[in-house]
């Protein structure tokens, strides 16, 4: 399926029910990537954040999920909560992506509060 400019569905639902159909038809089986956000635009002809809204539906249907810096996967019956792409190496060094973010931010805060003044009457 093509994406259809004139069409009276979102661009974004178009590329929804394009891989849900190709997630039914097994051309994904579990656990298998789905091809790159930059790739899928390519190939629809479009922005990569209509591809993304797309992805994000499919991701609350349960049809998907995604890992972050590794892609979106094809949810299999025997997937786990952790995901089964995810081995704990790579589980740890999202965690310690996502900590060393969370301190960037908090010194920021920090710094933001301590540059307002002390005028906390």
């Amino acid at each position: 399926m093509t994406i259809t400019k004139d069409s009276p569905r979102l661009p974004s639902a178009q590329v929804a029910d394009t891989l849900r159909e190709e997630l039914e038809a097994g051309l994904y089986p579990p656990d298998k990537k789905l091809p790159s956000i930059k790739a899928l635009a390519t190939r629809f002809g479009i922005a990569e954040e209509t591809v993304k809204k797309g992805l994000a539906t499919l991701r609350e249907e349960g049809r998907i999920f995604s890992v972050p810096n590794r892609g979106h996967f094809a949810v299999g019956s025997e997937r786990t909560d952790a995901g089964s792409a995810v081995d704990r190496e790579d589980l740890g060094e999202s965690i310690a992506v996502l900590r060393s973010e969370l301190q960037k931010l908090s010194d920021r805060v920090a710094k933001l509060e301590g540059s307002s003044g002390s005028g906390d009457a």
